[in-house]
């Protein structure tokens, strides 16, 4: 463990970056942006306000039945009688069950007990006894029975669950399969109750999602068997309560027809199919697997099909080049006229059941999970998945300091501290408010870059302290202009340190203000090593989490069926992080974390640019002496000072931290436009520093191979910062 006086002393600096100017919320996992949902964005009142139209479209016309039909006080009175027994805790089961709940309606699941689902179950708060059941007793507690098993154990399970559906009870489905195919399925249903449909549009997990936003899916409803007369109000007063915005009014075999096919299809059959056909001639025609992978799959789920989604097919085509446009117009035709032929085979083969008595049989063969397992696994090695993956080729490194070596292929899991999301748009807050803290009732001034600038800003105002901060003339113009939005007062200088110390002590002997150093100061450093120990603890509790899930995922039913650890999970009982990577320029935010890691067997990592001598400490670690100097114009301009003196002692001479890593200014660029797109996040370049280490650089992915082994590692990376205008972005990437 870190030494007791320093943790003391972090407690405190904690406290005091506690203020709420300072956000620790700042903590994402690669698995979820958002880890929780605000409680009232699934009350009534704050859900989305619909009401009823009639859609009359390409001689069809449809009614819409629209949630606002249908408010939380007219369910909870339609319901108050009913109890819910949702069996199986699949996708489905898992959100649609707690929507039902969040809505305050009585719901109780039924499920095989002290199974991979039970435990689920437990997971989500749902409690045994209470309204936790095995199948049997919950078909008989319930009045209205949701059927969401799997299709396969549907038919499987209907000898047992038939008897139980007596008249009074109402059974429902969210896909047609079962009852429409009762020939295969034999679930064929008793005649003297209520059989209706909600089919959401989406996973269990969009369903939940989107519920959660205060918003709604897309579903389609439907009658199969209406005893009472009330069916059809039955089924769309569920399917708003499940978690639909939009209901549409469709068939049993309407419904299972249109999903098995665009299942099969557009939604992933065909799509695949496509990518494969495409990726395969463009390698047969001698492009490299990279250039195939960006062409075919890359740019159309990263950058176009998010345009069609958004804004339509239209808006896709003008948003393209003239050259693009045309092509894609003139060849739409000719891919219609072959891939129709295809489309109408397996629309066939869907209605005349042959698809169905497939998957029956698949599905409920003894060996189905080994060999669904041996089909992905085939997937996943096909060569256009694994160039699409970060490990290079060997022709790839060629060029570069690692040419000749085979590529790394190390198994990592992030999980990133957000800085960016600070108020000031970076970590220099933590420091600035501690130091500050001590500073009261004292003028303050301060040296050094853009995010420490507002961050001493921000912090002198809200303690009432006049601040003066000298930048670098090179400042970008919106951290200078936010600098001067907190109320500080600025002087500007040149770029190197010994430029700014001359503006700094003329300002000191004008205003005798106290100097507050960006990074090479005990008070700033505690402050900064803040980020280190929430990182720790929120990764901790979130990695248990996940190697608990994962050990229930791979647990198995007998040995033969054991899979085998991909590395999607941290292996069962681990319960900390094996490295964290942060950025280093002056050294306060990583000398604070390495601090707050020390003794906890956390590895600590620094990041920085290579670009005209900015990895001054990278080759400060292999001289042995500290760069006092450096002079760089690097994109990551919150990485352009040398680190300090106090940083260095304890990150080099006290060995806290292993090693530090460089990356190059085009590295820095394709990682900041993959977090811009993928985890559409704003973070400035200096941020993504550390990521781009973690996938660029060779030396740290074969160390993490090596010592990561199988198990692989759970890596902290650091956001370091936000600042980023938008012209910044476009003379990037240009227009």
């Amino acid at each position: 463990m870190a030494s007791r006086t320093f943790s003391r002393s972090l407690r405190a600096a904690r406290q005091i970056a506690a203020v709420p100017a300072v956000q620790q919320r700042t903590f994402i996992a690669a698995r979820s942006i958002a880890r929780t949902a605000v409680k009232a964005a699934v009350s009534g009142p704050s859900q989305q306000v619909r009401g009823v139209k009639t859609i009359d479209f390409a001689g069809v016309s449809e009614e819409v039945h629209e949630r606002a039909d249908w408010p939380q006080a007219k369910l909870l009175e339609y319901f108050k009688n009913d109890t819910f027994a949702l069996i199986g805790y699949g996708s489905q089961g898992h959100g649609q069950g707690l929507n039902l709940r969040d809505n305050g309606l009585n719901v109780i699941v039924g499920v095989r007990k002290n199974g991979k689902s039970w435990t689920d179950a437990i997971q989500d708060g749902w409690v045994p006894g209470k309204n936790l059941f095995e199948v049997d007793e919950a078909i008989t507690r319930g009045t209205i029975v949701m059927n969401l098993l799997s299709d396969a154990a549907q038919s499987e399970t209907w000898p047992a669950i038939k008897p139980q559906l007596v008249e009074g009870k109402t059974l429902y489905f969210s896909h047609g399969f079962s009852p429409v195919f009762k020939d295969l399925t034999k679930v064929d249903v008793p005649k003297n109750i209520d059989v209706i449909l909600v089919a959401p549009k989406g996973s269990g997990r969009t369903v939940r999602s989107l519920f959660r936003e205060g918003r709604g899916i897309n579903s389609s409803f439907a009658v199969y068997q209406d005893v009472t007369g009330k069916a059809e109000e039955k089924a769309v007063a569920m399917g708003v309560a499940v978690g639909s915005g939009y209901l549409y009014k469709t068939t049993f075999e309407k419904e299972v027809c249109s999903d098995l096919y665009g299942e099969r299809g557009c939604l992933m059959g065909g799509i695949h199919g496509m990518f494969l056909a495409q990726y395969e001639v463009l390698r047969e025609r001698g492009h490299s697997p990279s250039e195939a992978f960006n062409e075919t799959v890359e740019e159309a789920t990263q950058s176009l099909y998010p345009l069609i989604g958004n804004y339509g097919m239209d808006w896709m085509f003008e948003a393209c080049s003239t050259t693009a446009r045309r092509g894609a117009i003139d060849w739409t035709p000719r891919f219609k006229d072959a891939l129709k032929p295809v489309f109408n085979s397996l629309y066939d083969a869907v209605k005349d059941g042959s698809e169905t008595k497939r998957s029956l049989e698949y599905n409920s063969a003894p060996d189905y999970r080994e060999k669904y397992e041996a089909e992905l696994e085939e997937i996943r090695n096909l060569e256009i998945w694994r160039a699409g993956s970060i490990p290079r080729t060997e022709d790839e490194l060629a060029g570069t300091e690692w040419m000749g070596r085979t590529p790394a292929k190390p198994i990592m899991r992030f999980w990133f501290k957000c800085e960016n999301l600070q108020r000031v748009g970076a970590f220099k807050v933590r420091g600035a408010f501690h130091a500050v803290e001590k500073l009261k009732r004292e003028p303050g001034w301060k040296e050094g870059g853009g995010n420490h600038a507002q961050a001493l800003a921000l912090a002198a105002r809200e303690s009432g302290i006049p601040a003066h901060v000298v930048m670098p003339s090179i400042s970008p113009a919106s951290k200078i202009a936010a600098t001067k939005g907190y109320g500080a007062s600025v002087y500007f200088s040149g770029s190197t340190a010994p430029e700014r110390e001359q503006i700094a002590a003329e300002v000191i002997e004008k205003t005798g203000a106290r100097l507050v150093p960006p990074y090479d100061h005990p008070d700033i450093i505690l402050g900064q090593g803040t980020v280190g120990l929430e990182l720790q603890a929120q990764a901790s509790e979130m990695i248990s989490e996940a190697a608990a899930r994962g050990s229930i995922q791979n647990s198995p039913t007998t040995p033969e069926s054991a899979l085998p650890h991909n590395g999607r999970f941290p292996p069962p009982g681990k319960t900390r992080l094996d490295a964290i990577m942060a950025p280093v320029s002056g050294g306060g935010l990583l000398s604070g974390i390495a601090l707050s890691a020390e003794g906890t067997g956390t590895a600590v990592f620094g990041a920085e640019p290579s670009f005209e001598g900015a990895d001054e400490t990278r080759r400060s670690y292999i001289t042995g002496e500290r760069i006092a100097q450096v002079s760089s114009l690097t994109i990551a301009d919150g990485l352009r000072a040398p680190v300090g003196v106090l940083p260095w002692g304890i990150m080099y001479e006290r060995g806290l931290v292993k090693q530090i890593f460089a990356v190059t200014e085009q590295e820095i660029k394709k990682t900041l436009k993959l977090v811009l797109e993928r985890m559409k996040m704003v973070v400035e370049p200096s941020g993504v520093v550390p990521l781009a280490v973690a996938l660029w650089n060779e030396d740290f992915r074969s160390l993490v191979e090596q010592e990561g082994g199988e198990d692989g590692w759970d890596i902290g990376l650091v956001f370091s910062g936000g600042n980023i205008a938008v012209d910044a972005l476009v003379k990037l990437y240009g227009s």
